[in-house]
């Protein structure tokens, strides 16, 4: 759900808190499931704390 929604919305940028709440997760849960996206190449996190799609 989390790559799809990055993938429809190209220019998508969200915070841990942003993203919690847009994918109905806590924010620890996202938090682990972002990191482990930027981990595997997936995802980038910029300089102020936002996701974006790698």
């Amino acid at each position: 759900m989390i790559l799809g929604t990055y993938r429809e919305m190209p220019g998508l940028r969200l915070d841990v808190a942003e993203a919690a709440r847009l994918f109905g997760l806590r924010a620890t849960t996202c938090k682990v499931v972002l990191n482990a996206l930027v981990h595997e190449g997936t995802l980038r996190r910029t300089d102020d704390g936002q996701y974006v799609i790698a």
